[in-house]
């Protein structure tokens, strides 16, 4: 017979599983939402900053045999977090 196809019930069941568009949208759900989820927490990202700085100074004093020496080093760390509010357009 030209056409037919003959499969067993298993193969039926796999098959219509397969070709089923719901089942096939849900296999994205978990997907998209995580994706929905990360937009959702990213206003409350952590920022992290960090400045480093140094200067060093070598300057004759009144002995010429002698110099002042001066070394100055600067470390600044920061972190803070953005939490949105009504008040600025954003965190409806």
């Amino acid at each position: 017979m030209a056409g037919t196809l003959t499969l067993s019930i298993r193969d039926a069941v796999l098959v219509s599983l397969e070709h089923n568009r719901a089942l096939q949208i849900q296999r994205f759900l978990p997907a998209m939402n995580r994706t929905a989820e990360a937009r959702t927490a990213a206003p409350f990202d952590l920022n992290l900053a960090a400045d480093v700085s140094g200067a060093w100074n070598r300057s004759p004093t009144a002995n010429p045999d002698t110099f002042q020496s001066a070394d100055k080093q600067t470390l600044s760390l920061g972190a803070n977090r953005f939490l949105p509010d009504r008040h600025h357009g954003r965190g409806d």
